[in-house]
């Protein structure tokens, strides 16, 4: 046999100076070398492997799948079902069961193609491997007590938000919930098993901040007066129209029309008398007519009730989910 289990080769028949080499037992070596030589993989390609090619574990610095030409790059084993692939001594993709990079991030030069925090709709009711809802619960290391996910793939995602929200916004807390103070920087209050609120997408629609680094645009301050905030919210479900918010319009009038009575005197004479004087030097007197008020009868209709609108355009309901 040319090779035992782990690929050591030995000497099927070893001599013995000045003794006579019999022509079975150097055939039997040469056969033994034979057979090794072809089972050897050909430099040139002529011939496939025929069972596992295997490598030494190797390091990030010094692969154990490698190149001559560059023996910096290559694949190595990181640890159980975790492989490796640097170039120049450094690590350019983790390869796991949860696939690409780690919890499965797919990186180029060290950082995610799917940068941390990037929020999406998602058409399932439970976030994927690697994300995490956007339901305003909370996040922390393993013993935190997270109340969306309470694991060590949430530092990075707790890190951002802990730096780009104030508390104010993202309130933070203790392993037990309770309100806390934020500490030196991110990561003290993650190693303290601190939990961090993600922002909460429940029933909201999300909208740029007003000026992303331009000026501001002057969209939303009407309604959000802290538009160039992040994480600042407004809005309302309904709303009830005042009265400089309506549009000039008209009532109905229903007018039944109406009449007045009225009366006349004449100083006191009785123009009823029979017969009255007149002609030349008659009395000159003084005539008063009264007239009688009435009710004119005329209403103006209401319109509308004073009941609140819907502020809801045609809506579907998804998941928001946020990567970690």
């Amino acid at each position: 046999m040319p090779r035992n289990g782990s690929g050591t080769a030995s000497i099927t028949n070893s001599f013995t100076p000045s003794t006579l080499i019999s022509a079975s037992a150097m055939n039997a070596n040469f056969t033994d070398v034979a057979s090794m030589l072809t089972g050897s993989l050909p430099r040139d390609g002529q011939a496939a492997m025929t069972g596992q090619m295997k490598g030494a574990s190797g390091t990030e610095a010094l692969p154990g799948i490698t190149f001559s030409a560059d023996p910096s790059g290559g694949l190595y084993r990181i640890g159980s079902n975790n492989f490796g692939f640097s170039v120049n001594g450094a690590k350019v993709l983790d390869i796991s069961a949860t696939g690409l990079g780690v919890t499965g991030r797919v990186s180029q030069n060290g950082t995610p193609l799917m940068p941390i925090g990037t929020l999406l709709d998602y058409v399932s009711d439970t976030a994927p491997t690697g994300w995490v809802r956007a339901n305003g619960r909370t996040i922390g290391d393993g013993t935190s007590g997270g109340t969306e996910r309470a694991n060590a793939d949430t530092e990075d995602l707790f890190t951002l938000l802990w730096e780009k929200y104030s508390n104010s916004i993202l309130a933070i807390q203790d392993s037990a919930g309770a309100g806390s103070s934020r500490g030196a920087n991110a990561a003290a209050d993650f190693a303290a098993h601190k939990r961090l609120p993600l922002p909460d997408f429940r029933g909201r629609v999300a909208a740029g901040v007003d000026d992303m680094g331009n000026s501001a645009a002057g969209r939303l301050g009407t309604v959000i007066t802290d538009e160039t905030t992040l994480g600042a919210s407004g809005g309302t479900e309904t709303h009830t129209l005042t009265t400089t918010e309506m549009p000039t319009h008209s009532h109905g009038v229903t007018d039944p029309t109406h009449a007045h009575t009225a009366s006349s005197n004449y100083a006191g004479v009785d123009l009823t008398a029979s017969p009255l004087q007149t002609g030349t030097g008659a009395a000159s007197v003084a005539q008063t007519i009264t007239v009688n008020a009435a009710a004119t009868g005329i209403s103006i209709q209401n319109a509308g009730s004073g009941g609140a609108h819907s502020n809801l355009p045609p809506t579907w309901l998804v998941t928001k989910i946020i990567k970690l």
